[in-house]
């Protein structure tokens, strides 16, 4: 979808959805030939969705594993 949309080569799309360390996909962006600033820039984004959204998920999947136990 990123290839098409916005017009960006498969690798830079790869590494800029590709889950793991913000570091790992630095090093692997570094050394390829890829957009670096869009892969740290969806990177991050990514960072900071999964850090505003991670602890409401939490409580709601706890709420509801604990409602369903008791």
């Amino acid at each position: 979808m990123l290839t098409r949309v916005l017009h960006v080569d498969l690798m830079t799309a790869y590494l800029a959805t590709s889950p793991g360390g913000l570091d790992t996909v630095a090093i692997i962006a570094a050394g390829s030939r890829v957009d670096i600033a869009f892969v740290m820039a969806l990177q991050t984004l990514r960072l900071f969705t999964i850090l505003l959204t991670g602890p409401a998920m939490a409580r709601f999947i706890s709420r509801f594993a604990h409602a369903r136990a008791g």
